[in-house]
């Protein structure tokens, strides 16, 4: 009853944070250039976005099931015709249900249009 409930909870909000955790090291690993955005759907575990450790995936055998999908396209701000986005579309699941995934939008220049010095 009650019980179970609170427990179901507890292990979805730790499965949502456990995702989001993941989901900010992948955007870091692309803001800062580590990982370059494409155009074509990436689909696979963590430890093809990044360094992911045998050790951490023993510590967190979660991290192992997560499924993540990876998407950058172009995107145009209509206020600013001459602004070129990347529209970056994260997608982490752990599950088929529509409470078992996150889906996170993320927007950088694209460094291909822009004249951006590093």
């Amino acid at each position: 009853g009650l019980q179970s409930s609170v427990i179901d909870r507890s292990l979805r909000d730790k499965h949502r944070l456990e995702a989001m955790l993941l989901a900010r090291r992948i955007l870091a690993s692309i803001e800062s250039g580590e990982s370059p955005v494409s155009t074509e759907t990436i689909e696979g575990k963590p430890e093809l976005f990044l360094d992911i450790t045998d050790k951490e995936l023993k510590e967190n055998p979660f991290l192992a099931s997560l499924d993540v999908t990876l998407k950058g396209e172009p995107w145009l701000l209509p206020e600013f015709p001459d602004s070129n986005m990347v529209r970056i579309t994260l997608k982490i699941s752990w599950g088929e249900s529509a409470g078992q995934s996150i889906t996170i939008y993320y927007f950088v220049p694209d460094e291909d249009k822009f004249d951006i010095d590093e």
